[in-house]
Protein backbone atom coordinates (compact mmCIF):
# COMPACT_ATOMS: atom_id res chain seq x y z
CA UNK A 1 0.00 0.00 0.00
CA UNK A 2 1.49 3.40 -0.98
CA UNK A 3 1.86 6.20 1.54
CA UNK A 4 -1.07 8.20 -0.29
CA UNK A 5 -3.55 5.40 0.23
CA UNK A 6 -2.48 5.34 3.97
CA UNK A 7 -3.25 8.76 4.37
CA UNK A 8 -6.48 8.31 2.47
CA UNK A 9 -7.47 5.64 5.06
CA UNK A 10 -6.33 7.23 8.22
CA UNK A 11 -8.22 10.37 7.46
CA UNK A 12 -11.37 8.26 6.89
CA UNK A 13 -10.69 6.42 10.28
CA UNK A 14 -10.34 9.79 12.13
CA UNK A 15 -13.99 10.89 10.45
CA UNK A 16 -14.98 7.83 12.54
CA UNK A 17 -13.59 7.94 15.98
CA UNK A 18 -14.83 9.83 18.55
CA UNK A 19 -13.64 13.01 19.32
CA UNK A 20 -10.59 13.33 22.09
CA UNK A 21 -13.22 14.87 24.90
CA UNK A 22 -15.51 11.54 24.48
CA UNK A 23 -14.27 9.69 27.17
CA UNK A 24 -16.36 6.22 26.43
CA UNK A 25 -19.11 5.26 23.57
CA UNK A 26 -21.76 2.34 23.92
CA UNK A 27 -22.56 0.80 20.55
CA UNK A 28 -24.99 -1.35 20.33
CA UNK A 29 -24.29 -5.00 18.07
CA UNK A 30 -25.97 -3.18 14.99
CA UNK A 31 -24.37 0.27 15.36
CA UNK A 32 -20.71 -1.28 15.61
CA UNK A 33 -21.84 -3.69 12.28
CA UNK A 34 -22.83 -0.76 10.75
CA UNK A 35 -19.63 1.76 11.28
CA UNK A 36 -17.33 -1.53 10.55
CA UNK A 37 -19.40 -1.84 7.82
CA UNK A 38 -19.08 1.56 6.67
CA UNK A 39 -15.10 1.52 7.37
CA UNK A 40 -14.51 -1.35 4.61
CA UNK A 41 -16.37 -0.17 2.62
CA UNK A 42 -14.25 3.33 2.70
CA UNK A 43 -11.15 1.04 2.73
CA UNK A 44 -12.25 -1.00 -0.33
CA UNK A 45 -13.45 1.96 -2.11
CA UNK A 46 -9.95 3.90 -1.69
CA UNK A 47 -8.26 0.96 -2.87
CA UNK A 48 -10.22 0.65 -5.95
CA UNK A 49 -9.80 4.44 -6.72
CA UNK A 50 -6.37 4.40 -6.45
CA UNK A 51 -6.09 1.01 -8.68
CA UNK A 52 -8.09 3.01 -11.46
CA UNK A 53 -5.88 5.39 -11.47
CA UNK A 54 -2.90 3.45 -11.53
CA UNK A 55 -4.30 1.68 -14.51
CA UNK A 56 -4.83 5.01 -16.59
CA UNK A 57 -1.86 6.40 -16.15
CA UNK A 58 -0.23 3.07 -17.13
CA UNK A 59 -2.40 2.96 -20.15
CA UNK A 60 -1.45 6.88 -21.26
CA UNK A 61 2.44 5.74 -20.90
CA UNK A 62 1.83 2.40 -22.97
CA UNK A 63 -0.29 4.51 -25.59
CA UNK A 64 2.05 6.97 -25.98
CA UNK A 65 4.65 3.90 -26.35
CA UNK A 66 2.54 2.76 -29.01
CA UNK A 67 2.09 6.27 -30.31
CA UNK A 68 5.86 5.93 -31.25
CA UNK A 69 6.18 3.01 -32.43
CA UNK A 70 3.98 3.53 -34.70
CA UNK A 71 5.36 6.90 -35.64
CA UNK A 72 8.60 4.92 -36.55
CA UNK A 73 7.11 2.11 -38.09
CA UNK A 74 5.70 4.71 -40.59
CA UNK A 75 8.86 6.05 -41.03
CA UNK A 76 10.51 2.85 -41.99
CA UNK A 77 7.35 2.35 -44.85
CA UNK A 78 8.29 5.37 -46.38
CA UNK A 79 11.82 5.01 -46.12
CA UNK A 80 11.40 1.38 -48.09
CA UNK A 81 8.86 2.58 -50.25
CA UNK A 82 11.42 5.76 -51.34
CA UNK A 83 13.93 2.37 -51.51
CA UNK A 84 11.24 1.06 -54.03
CA UNK A 85 10.99 3.75 -55.88
CA UNK A 86 14.29 4.59 -56.60
CA UNK A 87 15.61 0.76 -57.57
CA UNK A 88 12.46 0.48 -60.19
Amino acid sequence: MNKKMQLEIDKEIEKMCPSSETVCIMMSRHEFKQTIRKCITNGVLIGYSNAVKFTCEKLKSEYKDLENENLILREKVKDLEMEICYKT
